[in-house]
């Protein structure tokens, strides 16, 4: 068994697998799935196969800018830790704000 099998296994977890390529049974993932393709694999291909570390550093900078800077239209053009922000922990009291990645005073 692989690691990630193994810790399954271990905490008694189920691992539940859906189709492949079923965007109805998954749409939200799917889609996900599709932009980081559109947007970061497919212009990065080549560092796959030379350097997964500088891969792996890309990758990570992008996702911060995925969630933290692009605007999303289905979130009236903010970015999901804007729109989080704005709507979500408005009416949180104000210890559950106290977060390092909450930046609103």
């Amino acid at each position: 068994l692989g690691e990630f099998d193994s810790y399954l296994k271990k905490k008694n977890i189920k691992h539940v697998f859906i189709y492949p390529r079923c965007p109805k049974i998954n749409a939200y993932i799917e889609r996900q799935n599709r932009t980081l393709q559109d947007e970061f694999v497919d212009t990065n291909e080549d560092l796959i196969l030379t350097s997964v570390d500088e891969f792996n550093k890309k990758l990570i900078d992008y996702l911060l800018w995925y969630n933290c800077q692009r605007p999303h239209k289905s979130l009236n053009n903010l970015s999901p830790i804007d729109f989080i922000i704005k709507h979500c922990l408005k009416n949180y009291p104000k210890e559950c704000k106290m977060y390092v990645t909450y930046t609103n005073s």
